[in-house]
């Protein structure tokens, strides 16, 4: 008996001291993840990722008209979406003068104020409407064709900018890639609802698993064959200061930070063919819908890129999605221009880059904004 009570209260220290310490690393924004539980906020606060679901066609989106605080160890930011889903203010749907922006969380501005992303600086400058149809959640260029397909008709638009990020561009809907990776979903077993490229390497079609599973709520809240497992983890994630430690963990180790540092992936030269070739198809079909519309596409990279870029500078003119977009480029049929960041972008500038994470700081996005309006013709 008193063996039982000693346990108890050992149980019951580890866990006060647990939930005390995550409180804190919380609170002083020292974690990847840094979100209020559940049970310490109103009905309709929203913190983090929760301002997204995971239901339509191409995967991710906005949950319409919401607020959202997103706090990290190097930023604290409240997101805004409009009546499309979109980052931002409501759009003014009889705006004649529309530019659309395609990409992931680069486009969206993860981590950085509203007024500060690429989106409200092309706004400022130009006086266009920038329908900003960024979204994170590990989108690719599969979805930005999607995406692009299901509101070219609802604004004119004279212009497209797409942010092409080749880190994980490439990769994010290679289902061979992702089942490898096993990150289906918090829990293990569920398959996300997104698209993925058809495995056979001339087949250009897509598919979203027949076993996937729609979620209102990115976390998973509103899914009902849940297993034990992912009933605990979700209590845990939603309930408890703990689960900022455990979603960060999580994050570390899928991330591989041992590989990220021995062997870093260069998104810019280590794609494989079939990614190349399939992404850069979708990419193609957007041009194809755009009707001859200017299309603009930033390549963004990363530190490792343009080290790496720097050392084998002819290496990269032969690697197939470079000398792809080079050809789209002088393509007649085209509309098309294809600006590299990477011959602006300084490789020993780390500010360019939040500080505890490899999205764009405010300095990245004014470099992408100062890039593309030395480039283009708005």
């Amino acid at each position: 008996m008193k063996i039982t009570f000693f346990y108890t209260l050992f149980i019951l220290f580890i866990f006060i001291f647990l939930e005390f310490s995550s409180f804190i690393f919380s609170k002083l924004n020292l974690l990847y993840f840094n979100d209020k539980p559940k049970i310490y906020r109103s009905n309709s606060e929203l913190v983090g990722m929760e301002w997204l679901n995971e239901k339509e066609s191409w995967g991710a989106w906005h949950k319409k008209n919401v607020v959202s605080r997103h706090t990290s160890r190097c930023f604290d930011i409240t997101y805004k979406s409009n009546n499309l889903g979109l980052r931002g203010d409501k759009i003014d749907l009889n705006n004649k003068k529309n530019i659309f922006l395609l990409g992931d969380s680069f486009a969206e501005g993860w981590g950085v104020d509203e007024k500060k992303i690429l989106k409200h600086l092309i706004e400022k400058e130009f006086s266009s409407q920038v329908i900003n149809l960024g979204i994170s959640g590990d989108v690719g260029p599969l979805q930005y064709y999607l995406i692009y397909k299901n509101f070219k008709d609802i604004l004119p638009h004279d212009k497209i900018i797409i942010l092409f990020f080749p880190f994980n561009d490439f990769t994010d809907n290679d289902y061979h890639y992702w089942e490898n990776t096993k990150q289906k979903f918090f829990g293990g077993k569920l398959i996300r609802h997104r698209p993925y490229f058809k495995i056979q390497e001339n087949d250009f079609n897509f598919f979203i698993p027949k076993n996937s599973v729609k979620r209102e709520n990115w976390y998973g809240e509103d899914i009902i064959n849940k297993s034990f497992k992912l009933k605990f983890e979700l209590f845990i994630i939603k309930n408890l200061w703990f689960g900022n430690i455990y979603k960060s963990l999580k994050f570390i180790y899928y991330s591989n930070p041992f590989k990220a540092i021995t062997n870093p992936y260069s998104g810019y030269f280590d794609p494989s063919s079939i990614q190349q070739k399939k992404s850069l198809f979708y990419i193609e079909q957007i041009l194809k819908l755009s009707e001859n519309k200017e299309v603009i596409l930033l390549s963004i990279p990363r530190n490792i890129d343009l080290i790496n870029a720097n050392k084998n500078n002819s290496q990269l003119d032969i690697m197939p999605w470079y000398k792809k977009f080079k050809s789209m480029e002088n393509n007649k049929k085209y509309n098309f221009k294809f600006i590299d960041l990477s011959i602006f972008q300084n490789a020993h500038d780390k500010e360019i880059f939040l500080s505890c994470d490899g999205h764009w700081s405010e300095k990245g996005n004014l470099l992408a904004f100062e890039t593309l309006k030395k480039n283009i013709n708005f």
